[in-house]
């Protein structure tokens, strides 16, 4: 494909430097050049036309996979340690414990925030050796830095030691209750966003994300990004990745509720009031805000519990309409699934139309026993006899609808059978054919040998593939019986063996 590419360039710059000779008059060179041999050099300049080293574009995903996995790790131990140290800031357990993880944390973040910078340097080194960028191409042209900042400042979002026991007071939204927070504790909620970190780590290294699927992505026109592994992933296992979904995000949800209402058992007398201390409270309230069913027994008093249950309550909706989606598509059958449905429900149509016209004769005859024996007729048993005989008819007219509705397979069984026919009635032809050039070459005189090698395709197909070609009717045998003539028009390398 390169050395195709090149010959074209080649020819194409030739083509356009004969043009340019031609030219004679000086208003002629000033014209533009209506071939656009300038856009093209300004395309590809005097460099080789290269294709993608796949070995080279493999040695740099993986660099960039363990970049990635250095953040996965960065973001686990700042995720743990900040749960760590919240509790032990809360309950005023050991101070210097408590700042030994925030300086923890705060190295932890720097690193993140340095691989997190590195990450994008090696995606675009890893973009321009897959060709899908120019090779002088930056973090700047190529639109990526607002990106990287907000995603470096995010991820450097952490409890910092610089604010050990800085707090502000705000009230409770129904009781007025004055309240304080740690401005330590909000920034380990922020912190906790960087579980789109581990999300990302994880869709990396599925096989939906690979050198490979990126490659066969820019083949076909589509973006090889992160949600086009998330759709494949969840057109594989819809119901697995909604349910782990749920579950993941009840831990995240309820840590920040107990975060945002915890404080308001340091000013109430009795702690079994308000139990938003009790982590699993916490998770039952998220439960029933995603469920959007609101027992009631716990709802939030602070103006961030709003905020965090408002999210909740988002993204309750959308994991439902997902669950909702993923189960549709799960039942819905397959072509060979509804194929199976259609002739079940037909014979089971049958046996009905069967059992009621067995059970429509043999009371009728009952009856005719009866008048001839002289004996009354009971009402009820013409009602009955009226009744089974209706059911016939209903269970008659399923059957012929359900004939009559025939599916995609039937259609297509009835177009090879149609095509079988055709076939045999070729052959038929062609048999014919041959037995009337055998006797008109007899009758001129013609050797035999210049006959035999004349029909000699004929007569294979004939004699060996006839009995496969009626059977099964394979687009293969019917396009080469279709190119039997074509034996007439080339040359064969053994005179003594027809065209191979």
């Amino acid at each position: 494909m390169a050395l195709a590419t090149k010959n074209f360039i080649k020819v194409f710059k030739k083509k356009n430097s004969e043009y340019d000779i031609q030219k004679t008059s000086p208003r002629d060179t000033e014209q533009e050049d209506p071939a656009g041999a300038h856009i093209l050099d300004a395309i590809i300049g005097d460099k080789e036309v290269s294709l993608e080293d796949g070995r080279v574009t493999k040695a740099y995903f993986d660099r960039l996979r363990m970049v990635e996995l250095g953040t996965f790790i960065m973001s686990l131990i700042g995720i743990g340690l900040s749960v760590l140290q919240y509790e032990i800031e809360f309950e005023q357990m050991n101070r210097k414990w408590s700042l030994f993880l925030l300086w923890i944390i705060f190295i932890s973040s720097i690193l993140l925030v340095a691989m997190t910078f590195i990450r994008y340097l090696l995606r675009l080194e890893f973009r321009k050796r897959r060709n899908a960028i120019p090779e002088t191409s930056t973090i700047w042209s190529t639109g990526e830095w607002p990106y990287m900042l907000a995603e470096c400042i995010l991820v450097f979002v952490h409890p910092s030691p610089f604010l050990y026991d800085v707090s502000f007071e705000m009230n409770t939204l129904y009781d007025n209750v004055r309240i304080f927070y740690y401005v330590n504790d909000l920034l380990g909620m922020i912190l906790f966003l960087r579980v789109f970190v581990i999300f990302r780590v994880a869709l990396m290294n599925t096989y939906w994300y690979s050198n490979r699927a990126q490659r066969l992505c820019e083949m076909y026109d589509c973006d090889p990004g992160y949600f086009f592994a998330i759709k494949c992933i969840m057109r594989e296992y819809p119901i697995r990745i909604v349910f782990l979904g749920l579950f993941l995000s009840l831990p995240i949800f309820g840590y920040w509720i107990r975060v945002s209402e915890r404080p308001i058992i340091r000013t109430i007398t009795d702690p079994h009031e308000w139990n938003f201390d009790s982590y699993f409270s916490s998770m039952w309230n998220v439960i029933i805000s995603i469920a959007t069913v609101g027992y009631g027994d716990y709802y939030v008093k602070t103006l961030f519990g709003r905020i965090i249950v408002f999210f909740c309550c988002m993204w309750g909706s959308c994991v439902v309409s997902l669950m909702v989606v993923s189960v549709t598509t799960v039942l819905e059958m397959s072509f060979l699934e509804n194929k199976a449905y259609h002739v079940l429900k037909r014979l089971r149509a049958k046996k009905i139309m069967k059992a009621e016209a067995a059970h429509v004769l043999t009371r009728l005859v009952k009856l005719k026993l009866r008048a001839k024996k002289g004996q009354d007729v009971p009402p009820g048993k013409i009602e009955e006899v009226k009744k089974h005989l209706k059911g016939f008819r209903i269970a008659s007219r399923v059957y012929r609808e359900l004939g009559n509705s025939e599916t995609g397979f039937e259609e297509m069984e009835r177009q090879f059978d149609f095509m079988r026919d055709q076939i045999q009635e070729v052959i038929r032809n062609t048999k014919y054919l041959m037995e009337t050039n055998k006797l008109l070459m007899s009758v001129l005189g013609i050797d035999k040998n210049v006959f035999d090698k004349f029909n000699t395709p004929f007569r294979s197909l004939i004699n060996n593939g006839k009995e496969s070609i009626v059977k099964d009717a394979t687009r293969s045998d019917f396009v080469s019986f279709m190119k039997v003539d074509e034996y007439d028009h080339k040359e064969s390398p053994d005179k003594n063996l027809p065209y191979s």
